[in-house]
């Protein structure tokens, strides 16, 4: 959280309003391809409770799919003809993003092998490179594709120097490229594919619909807003993997009281956090605005509607997490699906109305849509395994009574 705050106090101390919506519109054309092309690999191997996969094979894949993803950054960078230097940001953030992909694989692992710490480690290196590399490069050059830059090769010395040696203790690091594996586990998970590309898309879609109304700057003040969310991201993002592995067993095992009772801890956990984050911007969002430019505490009421509505989006990827956990990956792309079509109208006729307050409050709308989907989606897993976990007691007390 905090690493994302400086980067933020720095974009808005050392770079124009303009240059911050460029920044944010790199990461909303980069990160719905990065997402796709990542195939979700980190859940499907923290759920791969029976290890059909080697770590090579997840490695394998993921080497290659990003190899790709960037290529295809830089063709949609160049085709939308938004200019040399936007182009060069857009390719950059692409290149910085696929590098932190191969760290997300190898965290995978350790979720897997219940090793939280050095996945937490990780994610932490992460941080401070983002702050050191990225920020300190912005602040000494104002330029945006010089720290991005700078960030990239910051992540690929923690993929070398920390991912790759730490993994190394429980797994062969060799990526592997049996073509055979790699197609079925690509196959396996497509459907994740869709769902990671979709849900980015979805965070994304009200930053296409302002730029095309409203330009660049209006992506810069909604998505400094936006971003300010991503601490909260963070946070459920941890907790729902760190508990993906047991719940993805409980599933398994048909044992429906310690799903139910990890599912509980989630969404609660996930509410507290969420009524915490919006009343913190109600009391302090105005200040809080003021520290970054002067002209963004002129948003603080949008700014409690983008955090409400960020909270929304976040509960439902802890529920979407647990559809994961039980191997519903084509359930999950299909509530993601819906999510982006009701995403898509909402902004366009919001936005066009009420600009970025509108693309506020289609964030909310879209969200709270979203994550009542994917409740009644779970409420009939939840029945399912009852119903499973019942029989095998029957099953159970039959054996023993002959």
């Amino acid at each position: 959280m905090l690493s994302q705050l400086c980067v933020l106090w720095l974009l808005h101390r050392y770079c124009t309003i303009e240059d911050v919506g460029w920044f944010f519109l790199g990461l909303a054309i980069a990160s719905p391809v990065i997402r796709f092309s990542s195939l979700g690999l980190m859940q499907v191997q923290g759920t791969d409770a029976a290890e059909h996969f080697t770590f090579g094979h997840y490695l394998g894949v993921r080497l290659l799919t990003d190899i790709t993803a960037v290529a295809a950054i830089a063709i949609i960078a160049a085709s939308i003809n938004i200019g040399r230097h936007a182009f060069l940001v857009v390719s950059l953030i692409g290149l910085m993003k696929a590098a932190e992909q191969i760290s997300n694989v190898i965290q995978g692992l350790f979720y897997r092998i219940e090793q939280m710490k050095f996945a937490a480690y990780s994610r932490m290196l992460h941080g401070m490179v983002t702050v050191i590399f990225l920020g300190s490069v912005i602040a000494m050059t104002r330029s945006v594709s010089l720290g991005v830059l700078a960030a990239t090769i910051g992540y690929l010395g923690i993929v070398i120097f920390y991912d790759l040696r730490i993994s190394g203790r429980y797994a062969d690091i060799r990526p592997h490229f049996e073509w055979k594996m790699l197609w079925g586990l690509g196959r396996k998970a497509f459907p994740l594919a869709i769902v990671a590309g979709l849900n980015s898309l979805n965070a994304n879609l009200t930053r296409y619909v302002l730029v095309g109304f409203l330009g660049a700057a209006a992506v810069g003040i909604f998505g400094t807003m936006a971003y300010m969310v991503v601490g909260l991201n963070e946070f459920c993002i941890a907790m729902s993997h760190s508990a993906m592995p047991r719940l993805a067993k409980y599933h398994y095992q048909a044992d429906v009281r310690r799903f139910t009772r990890v599912l509980g801890i989630l969404i609660l956990t996930a509410i507290a956090a969420a009524i915490s984050a919006t009343l913190g911007t109600v009391l302090f969002g105005h200040w809080f605005l003021e520290l970054f430019k002067h002209e963004l505490a002129e948003y603080s009421n949008v700014f409690i509607i983008v955090v409400g509505g960020g909270s929304l989006m976040f509960l439902g990827g802890i529920l979407g997490d647990v559809l994961v956990s039980c191997q519903r990956f084509t359930l999950r792309a299909v509530a993601t699906t819906i999510g982006v079509v009701i995403s898509l109208v909402a902004a366009i006729v919001m936005v066009s109305r009420w600009g970025i307050a509108g693309a506020a409050w289609a964030s909310l709308t879209s969200n709270t849509i979203f994550v009542l989907i994917l409740g009644i989606m779970l409420w009939r897993i939840v029945a399912q395994l009852r119903y499973a976990s019942a029989a095998k007691e029957r099953g159970t007390n039959s054996n023993g009574s002959t």
